[in-house]
């Protein structure tokens, strides 16, 4: 695996408190970012929240409003039956529950790339010992602390079979979008 290689397109799963932070994250960095969760609702209450961020942030002049505009049209919000099947990387953001976190990562092994990265945002749970065999080698916990596209820090853990490469190209990503990955 290269770990120069960067990622182009972003599935995060979960809109809440932190998906949609995740997602405006990653739109900003210029990849196509596929948000997904089960509720219309939530995914409209997203959209709304990440273009009041944007708005916050370019009154701040930390960005302009042209770039606004393209970070929002790189956000596309999906339910989980369209969720994409090729993205590169997939940020898991659902709720902090067993069940939960056992189902996606098995729907992630029957419908996506084996290819794909797999990060969790969980901030507590062994994701590791809820993972079928064949995500183990590429997946690990990346903890963003809230909300990430102000707050960089990134604290990336690797499970007792996570690849080396995954580590790596994980870490040059995050650093090459202005987090602090430790």
């Amino acid at each position: 695996m290269d770990k120069t290689k960067p990622f182009r397109h972003v599935w995060v799963a979960g809109a809440g408190t932190m998906g949609h932070g995740l997602a405006l994250l990653m739109a900003r960095a210029g990849c196509e970012v596929s948000l997904s969760d089960p509720s219309e609702t939530v995914l409209n209450n997203a959209r709304d929240l990440v273009a009041a961020h944007l708005a916050v942030l370019a009154d701040e002049g930390q960005m302009d409003r042209d770039t606004t505009r393209a970070v929002m049209d790189r956000i596309h919000p999906v339910t989980p039956a369209h969720a994409p099947t090729d993205a590169d990387l997939i940020i898991e953001a659902i709720s902090e529950t067993v069940d939960a976190k056992r189902a996606f990562f098995a729907d992630v092994v029957r419908k996506c790339s084996a290819d794909s990265v797999v990060a969790s945002n969980t901030s507590y749970l062994n994701v590791f010992d809820l993972a079928p065999p064949g995500l183990q080698r590429r997946l690990l916990i990346c903890h963003f602390f809230a909300p990430p596209y102000i707050v960089p820090l990134v604290e990336i853990v690797n499970g007792p079979a996570t690849d080396p490469a995954v580590v790596a190209r994980m870490h040059t990503f995050l650093s090459s979008i202005g987090q602090k990955p430790v």
